[in-house]
């Protein structure tokens, strides 16, 4: 219980009153790895939105961009130039045309491809670390740290072998699954919703290779290179080999 001064009505100071516990307003203090993983889903949130409105934007510029590499597309001399032809493949019907080939896979792709993908990744990152006993890779402010900070912990032999693990581990999950709905969502922007169900039909495919949609294992070896990249290798040779007085 706490007390705090108060006076009386006849002048005399130094009077106390007690203050019940349960009126008390005692802050509590949010463990860290929770306001870390709140504050992951928050950017992550933010990104995926923010490049899913660009995305869903710039849709004819996609679209002039997958008719210029593809073969409906031919250089005629005398003809229209293949951009010319590439634009008005792409607003054929109409000013929203580009727009129409937009489904909720795409939705999800773009959401995933922006944001998932970096939370996919520390999630198995950590998940991974958490059952080998191994420390996670470089996040937030140990980034700003010196490099030699985790030299207190240093790894024995069977830790490095448990690390090249999780390494390789970590971006193939978290590849794999963005694939799921991204890799489909690619093919059926390009043909749009009822022409791609068409052909999905006409080939019988199973279930799986529906699933999965086409190329599949070349979309996830795609994001395993992105996430290497970007969570792996960029981190590391900032951690390890910036200038540290340049850190800001």
């Amino acid at each position: 219980m706490a007390s705090s001064p108060s006076s009386s009505s006849n002048g005399e100071q130094g009077q106390f009153h007690v203050v019940a516990p349960e009126h008390q307003h005692i802050p509590q203090a949010i463990p860290k790895e929770v306001e870390d993983s709140v504050l992951v889903c928050y950017k992550s949130a933010g990104i995926g939105l923010f490049g899913m409105g660009m995305r869903w934007a710039g849709m004819p510029l996609e679209k002039i961009a997958l008719y210029l590499n593809s073969s409906q597309v031919k250089k005629v001399i005398g003809g229209p130039s293949p951009f010319r032809q590439a634009v008005n493949l792409t607003f054929q019907e109409g000013v929203l045309g580009p727009y129409r080939v937009v489904g909720p896979a795409s939705i999800v792709a773009w959401f995933l491809q922006y944001s998932v993908m970096g939370f996919a990744f520390q999630f198995f990152d950590h998940a991974l670390s958490n059952a080998m006993g191994i420390k996670p890779v470089y996040y937030g402010k140990e980034l700003m740290e010196p490099a030699n900070s985790r030299e207190s912990n240093s790894s024995s032999g069977g830790d490095s072998a448990k690390t090249a693990l999780k390494t390789f581990l970590a971006p193939l999950l978290a590849g794999t699954v963005e694939s799921r709905v991204a890799n489909r969502a690619e093919v059926e922007r390009y043909f749009g919703r009822q022409t791609f169900s068409a052909i999905e039909s006409k080939l019988g495919w199973s279930t799986i290779s529906r699933q999965c949609g086409p190329a599949f294992l070349s979309n996830v070896s795609r994001n395993v290179i992105m996430c290497n990249t970007t969570f792996i290798l960029t981190p590391i040779t900032y951690k390890l080999y910036f200038p540290q007085e340049k850190k800001i």
